[in-house]
């Protein structure tokens, strides 16, 4: 395992922070609310704010209304002070960002109803009903967020290596996007003030993401500067410094079987064979694994690899399971019974509706 100096974001430090120190920043402590200038968090003096754009403005000042409008709720609905408020919305930001992960997000990197299926009843259970209790039969009934007793798989809580390197989706952004009718290149979505949230907002729901092909990555993230490696390079990098296992040996010790040669590995697209052997020097065991995920065929309907796909789909329960605030200490007693059932009801379009009651949503997230 690597060690890593930052928190994981499923505990919504992007929004609150890794430690006291940086929340006390963003939080008037005599209103446990985020301090707001218009839509956006004032000074953008939020979580973890290097390398900004626009589309982390937009979701982080979104969650932050969210936040805002949750310790008003609680405080009228449950009669909590304000510390008791604030810690308790967020509670319940983070799990809703969980949530919305699991249920929304993953099943449409993999578009279908089998995997939308799969992803509710990994969070709800089959059921649908509440019931805490233990094992894999009360798992599939009931969710993981219906645990008795948080299941750690006998380890440590982490973020597997191999899952860091699957989530790697930097080609799915585009080098360009169209903002009322205006072309702007990634670089320059940083300026928020140049439209206002509701341009901005139409351009995240309607517009396609890039694809995670070999020949895509953002033009953007692989400019030089101050002599430094750009980032295409620094993914495989960090692929072998940590040892993940090169493509091949990667879908063996996941149980997939792997290309037989080059033509088979790029989907029979010849010019593809032939660039990854003169790269590669004819050694398919060589090819790494950022460059064979790019490379395979993707099934249809989905963005990312099925490589990719076997990581994801034993992460994803792992994370609500071994996470004490979303399995056995998701209640009412902690989470109040209005952050509870905000939990469980509540989607990505209904938080983008309360901060923006003009937002409309869109069909797919990541349509390509």
């Amino acid at each position: 395992m690597t060690l890593n100096q930052t928190s994981h974001w499923w505990d919504a430090s992007q929004l609150y922070g890794d430690d006291d120190g940086t929340v006390d920043v963003a939080i008037d402590p005599k209103t446990g609310l985020f301090s707001m200038h218009g839509p956006w968090v004032e000074g953008d003096r939020v979580g973890k704010p290097m390398n900004p754009w626009v589309g982390i403005s937009l979701l982080n000042a979104a969650f932050a209304h969210e936040h805002n409008h949750l310790v008003d709720l609680l405080q009228k609905k449950e009669g909590l002070g304000v510390s008791d408020a604030y810690r308790t919305a967020r509670l319940v930001v983070a799990a809703l960002l969980a949530k919305i992960h699991t249920v929304e997000w993953t099943p449409q990197v993999f578009f279908s109803e089998d995997m939308k299926f799969a992803m509710t009843a990994s969070w709800d259970g089959i059921l649908k009903t509440t019931g805490k209790g233990e094992g894999a039969l009360n798992t599939i009934l009931h969710g993981s967020t219906e645990l008795s007793e948080t299941n750690n798989q006998g380890v440590p809580y982490s973020l597997t290596d191999d899952f860091s390197s699957v989530y790697r989706l930097h080609p799915m952004i585009p080098d360009t996007v169209v903002v009322a009718g205006q072309t702007k290149r990634f670089r320059d979505l940083s300026d928020r003030s140049l439209f206002d949230v509701n341009e901005w907002m139409e351009m995240m729901r309607s517009q396609a993401s890039g694809r995670l092909d070999l020949h895509n990555y953002p033009t953007e993230l692989m400019e030089l500067r101050d002599g430094s490696i750009h980032l295409a390079v620094r993914d495989i990098l960090r692929d072998r410094e940590s040892r993940i296992p090169r493509y091949c040996e990667f879908r063996r010790q996941v149980g997939l079987e792997p290309p037989s040669t080059f033509l088979d590995m790029a989907g029979g697209n010849v010019e593809d064979a032939q660039l990854l052997s003169e790269v590669y020097e004819g050694d398919l065991e060589a090819v790494d694994l950022q460059v064979g995920m790019m490379t395979e065929p993707k099934r249809p309907g989905w963005v990312v690899s099925e490589t990719a796909f076997y990581i994801f789909i034993l992460m994803a329960p792992r994370r609500i399971q071994s996470d004490e605030r979303l399995s056995s200490g998701l209640t009412p007693e902690k989470y109040t019974q209005t952050g509870y059932d905000w939990v469980r009801t509540q989607t990505i379009n209904d938080v983008m509706r309360r901060f923006q009651p003009t937002y409309s949503p869109g069909v797919r997230f990541f349509h390509v």
